[in-house]
């Protein structure tokens, strides 16, 4: 797999998101923001890989909200 998004949740629970086979990890800035405690900033900090933070594009974010309108759940949206 060449790209793994991340989310807030595995981070803080110390999910060893490396392992998983990916050649890049990215993310946005609000899910960094999210990891507050300073055990889960600990383990982010000391991860082997680097988390590359991006801001996605006008169009992936409204490729974004209609797949999610599309399954129902729009408000999941984070």
């Amino acid at each position: 797999m060449r790209y793994l998004v991340v989310d807030a949740a595995p981070i803080i629970r110390g999910a060893q998101l490396h392992a998983l086979g990916a050649e890049k990890l990215v993310t946005v800035p609000e899910v960094l923001r999210e990891v507050r405690d300073y055990a889960a900033r600990a383990r982010l900090a000391a991860m082997p890989v680097e988390i590359e933070v991006k801001e996605p594009s006008e169009e992936a974010m409204k490729a974004g909200a209609l797949l999610l309108m599309a399954s129902g759940q729009p408000e999941t949206m984070s």
